[in-house]
């Protein structure tokens, strides 16, 4: 019971700090439209990396066509929106559903397949997409994109200033996190970890490879696809070159990798480093001196992954329990020597 309570404080404490944090952020970033924007770039971003994360780093399939289910969900609730009037809080639930049978099917057809093959075929498989959308003008409009009215409303998850964005953005990220400690913690989480070392010897202590990875695939997608319906009620604007961009599935693995793959904190960690870095670079360069950003951006990373090639905070984490367990044999070789 002691033991209890005295780690109840700290838990509640650290928790206390963070919530202090987001709410100082988010106050700031009521006055500071760029700030703001940041904010809600790193939250959805935290979101759809631990999303990503699901079938990248716990089940260790590369997939790099995520932005398939992101531009389902996209589109599925703003058509819904527009030609309906369902509200988009609705329409992200059927985006989400519709995400999950594709991956479903996706993921029985491709999660066989090794290494790089899954990875171009997840590849090949957004860019289908892309082409469909872009060619079906008749439902999606094609190129040409479909705005989305401006019509401040919460039911219509839409928000004069970008302080709503913020919070729904950061909701998103909350849900995403409590599934995936959730998930760390059970059966799921430990089955994944093992296929990812060894999917022979996986199989060979009875766990059912195809099932769980397909399941992973399939958790992946609706929180992807969630995503989706938030970043298109934020800019307002859907299109096939934005919805599926390849650089959307790069940043979802990216964050992840940057961060930590495979660990429950690395995708918060890559987001939150890396989106400001990313803002920060485009803004002050991207005018100026076109492509600049992006070779600046791509050497902070490459710096990096050579100075921490497991992550960002799989390396900070050992680097603090290193020295807290060497504090600890010097206190009890002090207490042996007295």
């Amino acid at each position: 019971m002691d033991g209890k309570k005295t780690k109840s404080p700290k838990f509640l404490i650290k928790y206390l700090v963070v919530a202090g944090a987001v709410c100082f952020a988010i106050a700031y970033g009521n006055t500071n439209a760029f700030f703001a924007h940041n904010l809600v770039l790193i939250f959805l971003y935290m979101g759809l990396s631990q999303a990503w994360n699901i079938i990248g780093g716990y089940a260790g399939q590369l997939s790099l066509g995520h932005v398939a289910f992101f531009g389902i969900g996209s589109y599925t609730s703003t058509l819904l929106y527009l030609n309906y009037g369902i509200t988009p809080w609705i329409g992200a639930l059927v985006g989400a559903a519709l995400a999950a049978v594709v991956a479903y099917g996706l993921g029985w057809a491709t999660l066989r397949l090794k290494g790089a093959y899954f990875t171009l075929a997840t590849i090949a498989f957004a860019e289908v997409l892309r082409i469909l959308a872009t060619n079906f003008s008749g439902i999606t409009k094609g190129a040409q994109g479909v705005g989305i009215p401006f019509r401040p409303e919460l039911g219509n998850m839409i928000f004069r200033g970008k302080t709503g964005y913020v919070i729904l953005a950061l909701g998103f990220a909350v849900i995403v996190y409590l599934v995936c400690r959730y998930m760390d913690r059970t059966r799921l989480g430990y089955y994944l970890a093992a296929i990812r070392e060894d999917e022979t010897t996986s199989a060979s202590m009875g766990i059912n490879v195809a099932n769980n990875k397909v399941l992973a695939m399939v958790l992946s997608a609706v929180f992807t696809a969630i995503g989706g319906t938030v970043y298109a009620q934020y800019i307002l604007f859907i299109e096939p070159a934005s919805e599926f961009s390849y650089s959307v599935s790069l940043n979802m693995a990216l964050f992840a990798i940057f961060g930590g793959l495979g660990s429950l904190y690395g995708p918060i960690v890559g987001a939150a480093i890396l989106i400001p870095i990313q803002e920060y670079l485009r803004v002050t360069f991207g005018g100026s001196l076109p492509g600049l950003h992006l070779a600046m951006f791509g050497l902070v990373l490459i710096i990096t992954v050579l100075l921490m090639p497991k992550g960002v905070f799989p390396t900070i984490q050992g680097f603090v329990q290193g020295r807290i367990a060497r504090s600890q044999k010097k206190k009890l070789r002090g207490e042996g020597s007295q």
